[in-house]
């Protein structure tokens, strides 16, 4: 029990969560978190919700929350890019920015619709593979460039990312693994509509927690100059050498 606590006890320090200010901010978070949550349960349980209460509804009141998040969290590093000079933090806005954008404008299901056009032969599982490429394509490209400014980057600003990827890792887990496994598995089945009342909830909750934590983590970084205590290969893997560019002639 101890231990437990103990390893609580540092994942809330390294989050930055141990301080008043972001702890406040993060619980203001987590309350509308929960209410959205248990307004889709609620509606869920005595008939179909209206569509801004759906959690899994598009321009729903959850997805807003998430986008004032994101927006938030892109502003945030642009100005950890300004102030610390490293690149790396810009890619991180920029990634929240297509976040955003993929959400209103749909990037990902466009593609998937083009791709089942192109491969008819998967039938009802070829949006969904389009989709998985499109994600998986957009993965490499970030990872690329990521590995390249991290590279480049002080052992301050890499600690700040290490963090910040093991939450978008997590937030993949949910807004992509879970959502391709709702969709491909389970879209067919007679019992999809009593499915979903536990899945959703599960998907897209998971989804407001995952970015209420981003943003508070960030807030702290940005406003609280929190800068998060690794240890063991995490902690080395911040302070390798650092690459710096060369210059020719």
């Amino acid at each position: 029990m101890i231990a437990q606590q103990s390893r609580t006890t540092r994942l809330l320090s390294v989050l930055g969560l141990t301080q008043r200010p972001v702890a406040a901010l993060f619980c203001l978070f987590l309350l509308v978190d929960v209410l959205l949550v248990v307004v889709h349960i609620v509606f869920k349980l005595i008939g179909e919700p209206p569509g801004f209460f759906d959690l899994a509804a598009d321009r729903s009141y959850g997805e807003f929350a998430n986008g004032m998040k994101m927006l938030w969290a892109a502003a945030m590093l642009i100005l950890l890019t300004v102030r610390e000079r490293a690149p790396v933090f810009a890619l991180g806005a920029l990634a929240f920015i297509y976040m955003i954008t993929d959400d209103w404008l749909v990037f990902h299901e466009r593609f998937g619709a083009a791709f089942a056009h192109a491969h008819p032969g998967l039938g009802l599982f070829a949006p969904h593979v389009g989709e998985l490429l499109w994600m998986l394509g957009l993965a490499i490209l970030f990872g690329t460039l990521g590995l390249l400014t991290y590279a480049r980057s002080p052992a301050g600003a890499r600690r700040i990312c290490i963090v910040l990827l093991a939450l978008f890792v997590m937030l993949a887990v949910f807004a992509v693994g879970l959502d391709a496994v709702h969709h491909m598995l389970f879209d067919s089945m007679p019992f999809n509509v009593t499915f979903n009342i536990p899945f959703t909830p599960v998907e897209d909750g998971g989804e407001l927690l995952i970015l209420t934590t981003m943003t508070a983590f960030l807030f702290a970084v940005a406003f609280t100059e929190h800068r998060p205590e690794l240890g063991g290969r995490l902690a080395r893997l911040a302070t390798m050498p650092r690459l710096r560019a060369t210059r020719i002639g």
